[in-house]
């Protein structure tokens, strides 16, 4: 499924990239560790693409780096020319945050975000990999609480809305 929806918009490494992501997260649910559901993950895309390539370097700097800003370094350097939203480069940012974190939700998410590149969607897939893997109970409860029922936006004229009324609308949307 995740081939299907990909080929709508994406070719080749872009591909692999949801399948990896996709099979990555499903993993997550059995994996001892948040790494061990990437090393599973990788399974589902071709060893000989340059993703699957790519990620074989992010995990040979397991236990090498030892915060965002190294790891940031090292995407530059290695994906120079790479515009920061590809796929491949923002695997390895999904790596990275994944080696530094550990088994530490917070420091995932928290580490892939500040490794930069296109961290609104490399920081979700981290929180969802490492979510699946470590259980609800290692997830701190100000990450699911309740915001005072307070969403803020970027849309020009419904900069705040109410937490309730956006769920609301999703519900209503599910069961139609």
């Amino acid at each position: 499924m995740a081939f299907r929806d990909a080929c709508i918009s994406h070719v080749k490494n872009g591909i692999y990239g949801e399948m990896f992501c996709a099979a990555a997260v499903a993993a997550a649910f059995t994996a001892k560790t948040p790494l061990d559901a990437v090393k599973e993950g990788m399974k589902q895309i071709p060893k000989e693409s340059e993703l699957y390539k790519e990620l074989e370097w992010a995990l040979s700097y397991e236990g090498k780096i030892t915060n965002y800003i190294r790891a940031r370094q090292l995407l530059d350097q290695r994906f120079r020319k790479m515009h920061p939203v590809h796929t491949i480069n923002n695997m390895c940012a999904i790596v990275f945050a994944l080696i530094l974190g550990g088994n530490d939700y917070t420091k995932c998410i928290s580490d892939c975000v500040a490794i930069g590149l296109d961290n609104d969607c490399t920081g979700a897939t981290v929180g969802s990999i490492a979510g699946a893997c470590l259980g609800f109970e290692a997830i701190p409860s100000y990450w699911y609480e309740n915001f005072n029922n307070t969403v803020k936006t970027y849309l020009i004229g419904h900069e705040t809305l109410a937490l309730d009324d956006v769920i609301a609308r999703f519900m209503k949307l599910a069961t139609n």
